[in-house]
């Protein structure tokens, strides 16, 4: 799980935490390209006067294979970048749908 940006209750990273996403985003190139394609978004639809496509970033947790079950959703990471509440790749698939389908859900997390 991954915070959203610029909440005030954001949780702050221990410093093993802190360290080990250090050592992701030097190793795993990919990693750091999604965080900063993720912050170029986030800073330049909240300084822009201009209209942005409205955009939200689904961050699952412990990803696992499964079917669609039971799922919650929450703001924040609710046990920090490791060891989060696992779901299934179907349950994000079907989330990311709701949002495509659901206005409702959409003005919620956009």
């Amino acid at each position: 799980g991954v915070t959203v940006q610029g909440r005030e209750d954001d949780r702050k990273p221990t410093r093993f935490e802190s360290c080990v996403i250090w050592l992701i985003r030097q190793l795993i190139p990919p990693h750091a390209d999604n965080e900063n394609a993720a912050a170029f978004l986030y800073h330049a639809t909240k300084k822009s006067k201009e209209a942005f496509p409205e955009w939200v970033a689904v961050r699952p947790s412990d990803l696992l294979d499964g079917d669609v079950g039971e799922y919650t959703v929450h703001p924040q990471s609710l046990k920090g970048p490791f060891g989060d509440v696992p779901t299934t790749r179907a349950n994000v698939a079907h989330f990311m749908t709701r949002l495509l389908t659901e206005d409702s859900l959409w003005g919620q997390w956009k």
